[in-house]
């Protein structure tokens, strides 16, 4: 079995809407935050990985050793 690796960096960075953008490179770094951000932060992370070109070649990758 031939084994690859797979890097996929997400960074809010990535996300196209500015003001988006500004608001989650604005959230403290703490041991605890409100419902509502940690909400929003598992939200775009998906969607952060599930936009890195990493993540869509092992996808493709996964679905071709069927």
């Amino acid at each position: 079995m031939l084994r690859r690796a797979y890097f996929a960096q997400v960074t809010f960075d990535g996300l196209k809407d500015p003001a988006e953008r500004l608001y989650f490179k604005g959230v403290k770094t703490t041991l605890t935050l409100p419902k509502e951000q940690v909400d929003r932060l598992r939200d775009v992370a998906g969607r952060l990985l599930r936009e890195a070109p990493a993540f869509q070649r092992l996808l493709v990758d996964l679905k071709s050793e069927r």
